[in-house]
């Protein structure tokens, strides 16, 4: 979850509301794809769409182990994270720098497969690799803004992230 700093235009700190925290969790909450951009070796960003669970801060989504998005993963790890706009909450949206791993710990993706099919978005989370070997990935976002558009001029707000913060134990959210 978000530290308790926002960064604001003029650059000061300001403490995070519990409204705030409540607005990211409903962003992730009401939608199940974000957009995922990560870095091809020729230099070009490489944006795909890709299904998510969200827990304990971090976002996890599958690929195939043949994918172009796992190959710039391994590479880079860093990606850019896009989620909002398909959900109810149409003119808010979160965008985001973050970090990914591939999750390799078979404890810890049994976990997340007992979290993903015990919630409503398990039903509608339909992972595409149509490969016979698939990669769990683990996004870990240090830096998110979130952006509003129903209040002029598309105002943004900036949460610094803890790393320590996605590494906790299951929480209700997916």
């Amino acid at each position: 979850m978000p530290t308790d700093s926002l960064s604001c235009s003029d650059g000061e700190a300001a403490l995070i509301s519990p409204e705030q925290r409540r607005r990211i969790d409903a962003v992730l909450d009401d939608n199940q794809v974000m957009t995922l951009a990560t870095n091809r070796p020729d230099g070009w960003p490489q944006a795909t769409h890709v299904n998510y669970l969200h827990d304990g801060g971090a976002l996890y989504f599958v690929v195939a182990r043949e994918s172009q998005k796992l190959a710039n993963v391994q590479r880079d790890g860093r990606v850019s994270i896009t989620i909002g706009g398909a959900g109810r909450s149409r003119a808010i949206g979160l965008s985001m720098a973050a970090m990914v791993t591939e999750v390799t710990d078979v404890g810890r993706i049994s976990q997340l497969n007992t979290l993903l099919w015990s919630t409503p978005a398990g039903a509608a989370f339909s992972p595409h690799p149509a490969a016979n070997s698939i990669a769990v990935l683990k996004a870990e976002p240090r830096i998110v803004s979130l952006v509003d558009y129903a209040k002029p001029p598309g105002q943004s707000q900036t949460v610094v992230m803890e790393a320590s913060q996605t590494s906790s134990a299951l929480s209700a959210h997916a």
